[in-house]
């Protein structure tokens, strides 16, 4: 015959119970906080904000090989031979590079605004050395270049290119990523978090039923 649980015993389990769903709770809002904030973040450049232009003629960074080139050229790089292209787009076109099913471009106005979104659950770029190129049409200067390291960008956070070809002839015909590690994704981590917390809050109720 099973003994009543005495008034103590009662007090004790509702406390240890109570502080069980208080940190779970604590956990758990602690992961949504991680979650949005770093999903919240954006970066905002412009023709301003360039590390490094090119003016034209528009085919001295044309291509793969050409444009790396420039890229060594406006960064001063001895060896570029670890730079791999991590994602293109092409306006009216199709992406491209290494981790190209991982981003989208969207394209605003002539199109002098584009909007590269990391898309969730995919491999993400890791920066601790990233250039960004836009290819701003047949305006003068016709190519844009951004230097990238991890305190600039985390890979997911969205970039906005505002207000290029304003005044000028042509459009933004091209957004292209270099860098060389490529990363887990962030929400690969998060998801592993999640498991984790779900395991230890089964483990504590399976540990108070018995």
């Amino acid at each position: 015959m099973k003994t009543k649980p005495s008034s103590q015993q009662q007090i004790d389990e509702g406390s240890t119970t109570m502080r069980t769903r208080n940190w779970t709770l604590s956990l758990v809002m602690l992961l949504l906080a991680f979650t949005f904030s770093g999903n919240a973040q954006a970066l905002v450049l412009g023709p301003g904000d360039m590390n490094g232009r090119y003016y034209q003629p528009s085919g001295q960074c044309a291509g793969e090989d050409k444009q790396l080139g420039c890229i060594a050229d406006v960064f001063s790089l001895d060896d570029t031979t670890s730079l791999t292209l991590l994602y293109k787009s092409d306006y009216g076109g199709s992406d491209s590079g290494l981790l190209a099913g991982s981003y989208h471009t969207d394209y605003t106005g002539d199109p002098n605004n584009a909007i590269i979104s990391y898309i969730d659950g995919m491999a993400a770029i890791s920066c601790p050395e990233c250039y960004l190129v836009v290819k701003d049409g047949n305006a003068n200067p016709n190519y844009y270049f951004y230097q990238f390291d991890e305190g600039d960008w985390n890979g997911i956070e969205t970039i906005y290119l505002n207000g290029f070809w304003v005044g000028t002839q042509g459009a933004i015909s091209h957004v292209a990523i270099w860098g060389t590690p490529v990363g887990v994704p962030e929400p690969g981590a998060l998801a592993l978090l999640g498991i984790g917390l779900l395991v230890m809050t089964m483990a504590v109720r399976r540990r108070r039923i018995n």
